[in-house]
């Protein structure tokens, strides 16, 4: 059964420029996923799973903050806005820590490369979590569930507020980027936002 009607069309690596017979294979494929009631983003290899690239500021984030020694529930709650209103270390958990982990480590490199320092920092900090047993809500111990995190020392980390605006500032400027990029056109990632998270476009 499927979660969302959205699907990412991803072409085969050197074939930018599509000859008659690929061509034909593509929009047979388009037609089918949109018969099956998909909608499809046809992505080149370099910048394919562009949805997953729209989380990866917001997860590094996250992290942050929970090294920085946010609670967890907090953090979760904040790191919903308007834009974007998922709950990210919510979001981690059900997913597993280790696709996160793995997804991430593979945004290093290429024309699409987000932040490599960041993810670097998400992907050691997750492999932490790993080491001690942690993998979400496979085995009930992630981020928001099971044993306490490593890092988690303090009550609060400062100012609730100011935290919840530094997550819409960053979803808003990733959503931004998204665009400059090329990853989506308007339309498509207004519906990428409505469909899968119930965002909207700032």
């Amino acid at each position: 059964m499927a979660l969302h009607a959205l699907v990412e069309l991803v072409l085969p690596r050197g074939q930018a420029g599509l000859g008659a017979a690929q061509r034909n294979r593509l929009d047979r494929t388009r037609a089918l996923m949109e018969l099956l009631g998909f909608r499809c983003l046809v992505q080149e290899p370099e910048r394919a799973f562009a949805v997953n690239r729209l989380l990866l500021p917001l997860q590094i984030f996250a992290l942050d903050c929970l090294r920085a020694v946010w609670p967890a529930a907090t953090v979760d709650e904040a790191s919903a806005s308007p834009c974007l209103p998922l709950r990210h270390l919510g979001a981690m958990d059900a997913i597993g820590l280790e696709l996160v982990c793995a997804a991430a480590a593979n945004y290093r490199r290429g024309p699409a490369a987000v932040d490599p320092a960041g993810v670097d920092r998400l992907v050691a900090g997750l492999g932490e979590l790993l080491a001690l047993g942690k993998r979400g809500a496979r085995n009930r111990d992630g981020l928001l569930m099971g044993q306490p995190l490593p890092w988690q020392l303090a009550e609060l980390a400062g100012d609730v507020v100011a935290l919840a605006a530094r997550f819409a500032a960053l979803a808003e400027t990733t959503l931004r980027q998204a665009l400059a990029s090329g990853d989506f056109t308007r339309d498509e990632l207004a519906f990428v936002l409505d469909e899968l998270w119930g965002g909207r476009l700032p």
